[in-house]
């Protein structure tokens, strides 16, 4: 399929790139400024580098910007399971416990203890 140059113009005009340093995000968080939404896509599928990343942006949207919900591409039952340990609900006493990686994912992909404290 060619890449239509309208199309990949508008990309490159209305998007930030983020290849790793905090610094970078705030001209990000200056460009959402009082968004509802924001969306973060990745095309690695499972690096820590994006899980770090993703922690850290999501991170500073609740706290400087006030997010309140964060809603994630993720397997329905471990998602669930993490979503009933943040309201207290699950039987998990620890955020590792909840967050255990699904057999269906490949390793390096889900969700890894490495972050249950971002």
């Amino acid at each position: 399929m060619p890449i239509d140059q309208l199309q990949l113009r508008a990309i490159r005009e209305n998007s930030e790139p983020i290849i790793g340093s905090e610094a970078e995000y705030g001209p990000l968080m200056a460009l959402i400024g009082d968004s509802r939404f924001v969306l973060i896509g990745e095309a690695s599928h499972g690096t820590h580098e994006f899980y770090h990343m993703r922690a850290s942006l999501t991170r500073r949207l609740i706290e400087e910007k006030g997010f309140t919900a964060v809603a994630a591409e993720a397997d329905w039952p471990d998602a669930h399971r993490v979503n009933r340990y943040v309201l207290g609900r699950g039987a998990d006493q620890y955020a590792v416990q909840a967050s255990t990686i699904s057999v269906d994912f490949p390793p390096g992909c889900g969700a890894t203890a490495m972050f249950s404290n971002s």
